[in-house]
């Protein structure tokens, strides 16, 4: 079938000319917003590639001057004031510099700073292999992908700062390994932190309440008072459990050391048999390596049948 070809009036042209001649004008100003959104993503990846710089610098030097918890923590506190002004106001970026000096208390730290190179290659290591999962799937089956590191911290300086400060704190150990990190990253996943576990088990009991009030079924009734007799901390307890039980189905893999054999001696050579005494010393470079609560759980069982049942009548 021949396609029809519609052939415009006078009249239309001259309407199409005008609407086009007053629509161009916002031309100008979006080829204006999207240089300033590039040149602020130019500028944002330069201010990341700067921080990674200088804490390296400042861990490194920390590291080989040997400087004292005291005397970091007293040294960032007088940086960050050399830069104030007579009046005490500050501009944005002044700001932005006093906390990344505030900062520098961790990456100086005699408990971080030597280990600031490992612990950087592990979060680079782990990043690339959650960029490259996300990159082999379509855009919208993204999210079906887990990446726990990224979601922990979703920018790459902020994985290093975090990281940093929990080996500051004793909760990571370091070296670091990428199991180590992404087991420690599932165990502080945002979406199962004690405040928004508590608002979630709010708005779950304020959900079945609604119910109640619209229908009045009293399983709802009980299912909502069963929930408010749960805490935040069993909640929280139940999930530490849930992640260790994941976790032991899933073991990171032990590498064991080949074991290292001594070739025979020629028959030729003659070999003489010194017992060492046994002083119990360990050699050099070797380390040594020495009812009521029954009567409520019957209780919370037979109201959890209960919320079962409200759930499915509902």
């Amino acid at each position: 079938m021949a396609k029809i070809v519609e052939i415009a009036s006078d009249r239309v042209l001259d309407i199409a000319s005008r609407i086009r001649a007053a629509c161009v004008a916002l031309a100008e100003p979006e080829d204006r917003k999207f240089e300033a959104m590039e040149a602020a993503q130019g500028a944002t990846n330069d201010g990341n590639n700067t921080r990674l710089s200088v804490i390296t610098d400042i861990a490194a030097m920390s590291h080989a001057e040997e400087w004292t918890h005291a005397e970091v923590a007293q040294a960032c506190e007088r940086a960050a004031k050399m830069g104030n002004s007579a009046d005490g106001e500050q501009s944005r970026s002044a700001r932005s510099v006093g906390v990344f000096i505030s900062e520098m208390k961790t990456f100086a730290s005699p408990k971080v700073r030597g280990h600031l190179p490992d612990l950087r290659a592990t979060c680079e290591a782990v990043w690339a292999d959650e960029t490259e999962l996300l990159a082999s799937v379509e855009r919208e089956d993204r999210d079906a992908i887990e990446t726990p590191v990224r979601k922990w911290q979703s920018r790459f300086y902020h994985l290093i700062m975090n990281v940093s400060r929990a080996v500051k704190e004793g909760k990571l150990s370091a070296p670091m390994s990428k199991d180590d990190l992404i087991a420690y990253a599932v165990a502080n996943d945002p979406d199962h932190n004690a405040t928004k576990v508590a608002a979630r088990l709010k708005t779950l009991i304020g959900q079945i309440d609604g119910f109640h009030a619209d229908f009045e079924m009293e399983e709802l009734k009980i299912a909502a008072d069963y929930l408010r007799t749960i805490s935040t901390d069993e909640l929280m307890a139940a999930r530490k459990a849930l992640v260790a039980a994941r976790a032991a189905l899933n073991p990171p893999p032990v590498w064991t050391p080949p074991v290292l054999v001594s070739p025979a001696p020629a028959p030729s050579q003659a070999r003489q048999v010194v017992d060492a005494p046994d002083d119990g010393e360990v050699a050099s470079g070797v380390f040594d390596y020495e009812d009521d609560i029954l009567g409520d759980g019957v209780a919370r069982q037979q109201a959890s049948h209960l919320v079962m049942a409200a759930l499915v009548a509902a």
